[in-house]
């Protein structure tokens, strides 16, 4: 699978989440910009909100994007842009998901 587009970044952190019991599901709210990607659900009522970039460092967060994830870690919410499978492995991994 070809991780250097933000869309097979993705795939991957989908098989990841499923394979570690979890559910990663891809939100779209009608009139709201740049809402993160994905929700990520794991057992044990973990869930997280992430924005995914491209690895190539083309893709950079909207003002809209960076709202939104600024807006639920001030809510104390988990969120955050990856752009790197290692990074999304990383981070569950300091949130205690590994």
């Amino acid at each position: 699978m070809d991780d250097k587009l933000e869309a097979g970044l993705e795939q991957l952190a989908l098989l990841w989440t499923v394979d570690h019991g979890g559910l990663c599901l891809k939100v779209k709210l009608e009139n709201q910009r740049g809402f993160p990607d994905r929700m990520i659900i794991l057992p044990g009522g973990f869930v997280c909100f992430v924005e995914f970039k491209r690895p190539d460092k083309k893709g950079k967060p909207s003002p809209h994007q960076t709202k939104w994830i600024k807006h639920f870690n001030k809510l104390g919410q988990k969120a955050f842009f990856c752009d790197d499978f290692d990074q999304f492995v990383e981070q569950m991994r300091e949130w205690g998901q590994v």
